[in-house]
């Protein structure tokens, strides 16, 4: 095919290549975050100014549309499979809701290919929607995100009153102005048992973005020194702990972990709140123990001088008072070569020619307004650890090329004294 040389050819270009594209869920994950970006960037190129404009503008209908059909029970009545279609007079019958406002809610989400009409009166679901049936991940995420929008709405009102300075504290940031409250976020989901469930939810939903585990980068073999060859293995629950994973959630990690690494000795501890780990149901294998426990309180006994202590996406939900709270009381319960592994997103360095993602900057706004937390680069990390008295080791990055850069920041103990510790606010 030529060159293109006109929005036309380059429009025949792309329809050709849309004729070819893989099967869904086929192809490498990593090549369709590059076309992904490609697009982006095509996009950027042609739409006007205006309409570029005319988009954002509008950009949180989308959410709000969704749920709406999340609670009008939308996405439960269609039909289970691509192609396969329902009524609207049968749609209307099985949902929540006055005909004119499902036929304003359809018509949103047709806008955007999240369901399509192929006959009047008529509707399928596209993969997006089947996504969105209860109780899904999707369908919780979706609940989850839309309780952003209280501090969304309400942030420019926050920053112009505090004359725009950085929030920077879990009881005074733009979530609390919005609901009048001085309590923090994670109070506010405590008290909701739906909002917290969407929350524990949507923390697990996000592995659907990895490109790989933290494991396959980073060198396990590291922490579990080989035992002489006469010395007999010990069980995988007789040692001192293997990993504590801290702020786990419903433990998708640590059951990765232990899947990968059934043989390692040590437990593998599975430790958030009681509110959390108590609506963990579902067996869990061997070397695995549950541990309800506050962070920001010492560790227990039972997880002390454990070979590595393990953060997901915990940190990025606080300002750095607390994650130097958080990270002492770690420090504290370490042994020599214990090691900290903080897995966070990774705010790119421009000036080191990283290019800063749609994605991670909207993640780090998000942050701000919730929690008065930040997604940190890696200088910033070095800064904080540095004042726990810990020290980054190296950091292994992830997931470069995808849509949200992370990495392990691998911390050891630092030599020296410590420095003064700072007030929580």
């Amino acid at each position: 095919m030529a060159a293109p040389k006109s929005y036309a050819d380059i429009a025949a270009t792309i329809n050709h290549a849309l004729a070819n594209l893989p099967a869904p869920g086929e192809g490498n994950m990593a090549e369709r975050y590059q076309l992904l970006g490609a697009i982006d960037r095509l996009k950027a190129a042609v739409e006007p100014p205006e309409f570029a404009l005319q988009r954002m503008n509008c950009g949180a209908h989308s959410l709000v549309a969704m749920r709406i059909a999340v609670g009008m029970g939308i996405f439960d009545a269609l039909p289970s499979h691509v192609g396969e279609e329902i009524s609207f007079d049968d749609l209307a019958s099985q949902t929540k809701g006055s005909p004119d406002l499902l036929e304003r809610i359809l018509r949103l989400l047709k806008t955007h290919n999240i369901i399509t009409s192929p006959r009047p009166n008529h509707f399928a679901p596209l993969p997006l929607a089947l996504s969105l049936t209860s109780p899904s991940p999707s369908a919780y995420s979706v609940i989850h995100f839309y309780s952003h929008l209280k501090s969304q709405a309400h942030i420019y009102e926050y920053l112009s009153s505090t004359s725009f300075a950085t929030p920077s504290s879990v009881s005074s940031g733009p979530w609390q102005y919005a609901l009048s409250t001085r309590k923090p976020y994670q109070e506010w989901l405590k008290a909701d048992p739906l909002q917290q469930r969407a929350f524990n939810e949507t923390m697990t939903s996000f592995n659907a973005f990895r490109l790989s585990h933290w494991h396959d980068t980073y060198p396990v073999h590291t922490l579990v020194p080989a035992p002489p060859s006469s010395t007999p293995s010990p069980s995988p629950t007789s040692s001192p702990p293997l990993l504590v994973d801290i702020g786990a959630g419903l433990g998708s990690d640590a059951l990765a972990f232990r899947a990968r690494f059934p043989d390692l000795p040590g437990p593998v501890i599975l430790q958030d709140l009681p509110a959390v780990v108590s609506s963990i149901t579902t067996p869990l294998p061997p070397g695995i123990l549950v541990l309800g426990h506050d962070m920001f309180a010492p560790q227990p006994p039972i997880a002390r001088h454990a070979r590595a202590y393990y953060l997901r996406s915990v940190l990025v939900d606080w300002p750095d008072a607390q994650v130097l709270q958080v990270l002492r009381h770690v420090r504290d319960a370490m042994g020599p070569e214990s090691v900290v592994l903080v897995n966070e997103y990774l705010m790119p360095e421009e000036e080191e020619g990283e290019r800063v993602g749609n994605a991670v900057a909207a993640i780090d706004l998000i942050q701000m307004s919730l929690f008065g937390g930040l997604v940190r680069t890696e200088r910033q990390w070095g800064d904080v650890v540095r004042r726990a008295g810990l020290r980054v080791k190296k950091v292994w990055r992830t997931d470069r090329g995808g849509p949200i850069p992370t990495g392990v920041v691998e911390c050891v103990l630092e030599d020296g004294e410590k420095e003064e510790e700072e007030e929580v606010l």
